[in-house]
């Protein structure tokens, strides 16, 4: 049988790809209801010892790493937590071990950062800053998380609580050696800065792009106000205008046509009227004035410039 997984994650905007396969064997004995043949039952027990030899081999691949000195380390980016499993009693007290390597596989001097996972028991538990981790006296059985963190990277180490009546029978069924922990170790790969030898830096567009999205608004919100400031401004002039304007000539037409009409040159050819004398002076033009204050005005205007009153014609 053959099992193939496929795993893809991102890191800072580069893909990465895992391929894995497995393959595992089977040997068929005997069928469901038959009896074990005589001749062939010897077989089995002498291809037996195969797979045993080759659990050491499998066991080698997941212990811990054997850490280098070197003159000049790199960036973190392997950490190691040893043991990955540990059957523990109330009331004790377990000092974990770790490690931060860099690519090449040297020691680094980094220290991880330790804390307890939210669990039933996290608060019967305590842990400080070198990796030592207590169980109250009072705590129950059950399952607990320890997290060794480094750069942002977390691996959370298993701790099986038990009551000591239980502690031997679950030490023997549990593949744990003799001090109820695990040759293995628990590993986790921390994402550098580095990446296939470029250096990746990682910017915060989201702030420049907020102030300019404020700029972009405040600079329209400010040519709309210029803008209707000015219309504000033409509006306010324009009514005195209208008003002093077409208003003042109409009234000066009207005054004509009512007290000079005879004014008013004839068409041509038209006889000219009886009694009127061709050199005759135009009368004065009656002025106006304002009924509110008594203000006088020429004849043109219609309105007082003190009190905005419509003017009348002075008798």
């Amino acid at each position: 049988m053959v099992e193939t997984g496929q795993y893809q994650f991102i890191i800072q905007d580069t893909t990465c790809s895992a391929s894995v396969t497995r393959t595992r064997t089977y040997t068929l004995v005997r069928r469901a209801g038959e009896a074990p043949p005589a001749a062939s039952a010897p077989p089995p027990a002498a291809s037996a010892p195969p797979p045993a030899a080759s659990a050491p081999a499998a066991a080698e691949k997941k212990k811990p790493a054997a850490p280098r000195a070197c003159d000049a380390p790199g960036e973190p980016a392997r950490l190691d937590v040893t043991p990955s499993r540990k059957l523990m009693r109330p009331g004790e007290r377990f000092q974990f071990r770790a490690l931060v390597m860099d690519a090449a596989g040297c020691a680094l001097p980094t220290r991880p950062a330790w804390s307890i996972a939210p669990g039933p028991l996290a608060s019967a538990a305590t842990v400080d800053a070198t990796g030592a981790l207590a169980i109250g006296a009072d705590a129950g059985e059950g399952q607990l998380g320890l997290v060794a963190s480094v750069a942002g990277k977390g691996v959370t180490v298993s701790i099986e609580v038990t009551s000591p009546d239980r502690y031997d029978a679950l030490l023997a069924t549990s593949g744990l050696n003799a001090a109820g922990e695990s040759d293995e170790a628990a590993s986790v790969i921390i994402a550098t800065g580095t990446i296939g030898g470029r250096t990746t830096t990682g910017e915060d567009l989201g702030r420049q792009r907020k102030n300019l999205f404020v700029a972009i608004v405040g600079g329209v919100a400010a040519c709309l106000g210029f803008a209707g400031l000015i219309l504000l401004r033409r509006g306010r002039r324009r009514p005195g205008g209208d008003l002093e304007g077409p208003a003042s000539t109409g009234g000066a037409s009207g005054e004509r046509g009512g007290a000079g009409a005879d004014e008013a040159p004839a068409p041509a050819g038209a006889p000219l009227a009886a009694g009127a004398a061709p050199g005759r002076p135009a009368p004065p033009q009656r002025g106006k004035i304002c009924p509110t204050c008594g203000e006088l005005y020429p004849g043109e205007a219609m309105f007082c410039g003190k009190d905005g009153t419509q003017l009348v014609l002075v008798n």
